[in-house]
């Protein structure tokens, strides 16, 4: 039987000291499907989802932010415990004061952006290969440097803690109070060297009202189990956060952490889709240099949008007997009904970053912490009495996304405009106050944004008394 010598404590930290070393650590390719075409089509289209959701070609930011959470996690255990004989030191002195807190981190960002799966990456980079056993000459632990858990399903803070405790705890059927719960997990996170707790899907955690209240409070549980807590909150939630009481949102959400879809020209957009594509060469016939471009515009970017989409086309491609997914198939899947919800999504999105009149009806869409706002989405406000300004620049939307954001009368209207400001000849009002004539061409970002800067700055009406 192997053992560890007391130099290799904490020695899980010492293998990612650098972003390359993180970025190879962290990558997860794509296992082959070997004759996908003979399986059938619900089993086929299962695999590929299954299959795909292990895949994680970290981008940049990934790494940035691993490297963040791993010196988080690195920090306080050598602030808590830096040998094996300080670990037992601690673990034989008498219990400390339960209510000192740690720091809570806020990773936030678009639903189906890869916050879940970088968590789990978090976990996996940091565990220990061969089993959580770590043995010397003269004793035996079970080490897990990061914890997560994930809330649906558990209806209470109860079951929830529960579920982090010893596993022996953990199977008894016990009606076990809350507070013994909370010094029992306490104490376990702390015999087994865990270093950060990783809360996930919190938006699960309940729902009515007081949802934010209950969340809130449980964000304060988890921040007494005397380790670092990283919560994923999807945008919606941080809205919610921020109606809490000032000592709260100080406390929760002092240290945001922000998750970005990557643009459509990062090198990492490409290589997803290869390694996607990857899973049965014969059967995606794309391009993913070529058809990089036009995916993004179909899937904002979105990880769990591209796989969705990959395998709607798989599925109506096998419904129509063939076996191979062509671009062409990709666009038709774009547009069905199927992919009604995402598209709607996409399209308010691209609204979004033409205008931000929408950010009260699709809090889901909005980051809640300004300054981590995409540049796209902020707008310069203007003084009171201030004369109109050039807009601010919008985010690079494209035109077909745009086009596909008006309804169909608007799109009606649209050309009916264009053809009578193409065949107009003279003037329709005389005098100075006459308005530009419009230019007939394509719908962009930019056009749109102009507009809405002009109809803010025409001055309104005065009313007349109420009635």
């Amino acid at each position: 039987m192997s053992t560890n010598s007391p130099d290799e404590w904490l020695s899980w930290f010492d293998r990612l000291q650098s972003e390359d070393a993180i970025r190879e650590a962290a990558y997860t390719s794509c296992s082959p499907i070997p004759n996908l075409s003979s399986m059938q089509k619900e089993l086929a289209a299962e695999s590929l989802k299954t299959n795909w959701m292990k895949v994680f070609v970290p981008s940049e930011e990934h790494v940035k932010l691993l490297k963040e959470l791993i010196e988080i996690a690195s920090a306080f255990a050598q602030t808590r415990f830096p040998t094996i004989n300080a670990f037992n030191r601690l673990r034989s002195s008498p219990p400390e004061d339960a209510s000192v807190s740690q720091q809570s981190l806020c990773l936030t960002g678009l639903a189906g952006v890869s916050k879940t799966s970088l968590m789990e990456v978090f976990q996996r980079i940091l565990a220990f290969k061969n089993g959580p056993r770590f043995a010397t000459a003269d004793q035996i632990m079970a080490i897990h440097p990061v914890r997560r858990i994930t809330i649906t399903g558990h209806l209470s803070v109860a079951s929830i803690l529960k579920s982090m405790a010893n596993p022996v705890l953990a199977s008894s059927s016990a009606d076990l109070k809350l507070s013994f719960l909370q010094r029992h997990v306490r104490d376990w996170l702390g015999a087994t060297a865990t270093c950060a707790l990783v809360v996930d899907e919190m938006q699960s955690f309940t729902t009515g009202s007081n949802a934010h209240a209950l969340t809130s409070q449980f964000i304060t549980t988890c921040s007494l189990l005397g380790v670092p807590v990283i919560f994923v909150a999807n945008y919606s939630l941080g809205h919610k956060l921020f109606n809490r009481p000032h000592e709260e949102k100080d406390r929760q959400l002092a240290r945001p952490l922000f998750l970005s879809p990557p643009s459509a020209d990062d090198p990492v957009w490409p290589a997803v889709i290869g390694e996607l594509l990857s899973i049965s060469p014969g059967t995606f016939k794309l391009n993913p240099s070529q058809h990089a471009d036009e995916m993004h515009r179909y899937t904002g970017g979105l990880y769990r949008a591209l796989r969705e989409l990959l395998v709607l086309a798989y599925r109506e491609v096998r419904d129509q007997k063939r076996f191979e997914v062509t671009i062409e198939d990709i666009q038709r899947a774009y547009r069905s009904r199927s992919y009604s919800a995402r598209r709607i999504d996409l399209e308010a999105l691209a609204s979004l970053s033409v205008s931000p009149l929408m950010e009260k009806s699709r809090p889901d869409l909005v980051c809640p912490f300004q300054e981590l706002k995409p540049s796209g989405w902020r707008h310069q406000p203007q003084s009171a009495g201030s004369t109109a300004t050039s807009p601010t620049p919008a985010a690079s939307i494209p035109e077909a996304l745009i086009q596909s954001t008006l309804s169909a009368a608007s799109r009606d209207t649209l050309r009916q405009l264009r053809k009578a400001a193409a065949s107009h000849d003279g003037p329709v009002l005389k005098g100075p106050s006459r308005p530009a004539k419009p230019k007939a061409g394509p719908v962009t970002a930019d056009a749109l944004l102009q507009g809405e800067h002009m109809l803010r700055n025409i001055p309104s009406k005065p009313r007349g008394p109420a009635c």
